[in-house]
């Protein structure tokens, strides 16, 4: 896993897709992003803000989702 990623702030406005990089991702917001059909796998997020993001279909295998926050977001097909 790559170092760790502290209160940045991604926009995906515009763009068709966002692809993460394996990390663990602290205090981070996300806005806007298409991550559907991504891999968030053994991917961290402490304390992250999603706003507007479409999550459907990323797949979540070892992922770590703590006290994260999901606004207006599509999450259809999570298990």
């Amino acid at each position: 896993m790559e170092r760790p990623v502290f209160d940045t702030v991604f926009d995906g406005t515009g763009l068709k897709s966002f692809a993460l990089e394996s990390a663990e991702y602290d205090g981070c917001t996300f806005e806007n992003c298409d991550f559907s059909n991504g891999d968030f796998s053994e991917i961290q997020f402490v304390e992250c803000a999603f706003t507007g993001c479409d999550l459907s279909l990323v797949k979540l295998s070892q992922t770590i989702l703590r006290d994260c926050m999901f606004t207006n977001c599509k999450m259809f097909g999570l298990h």
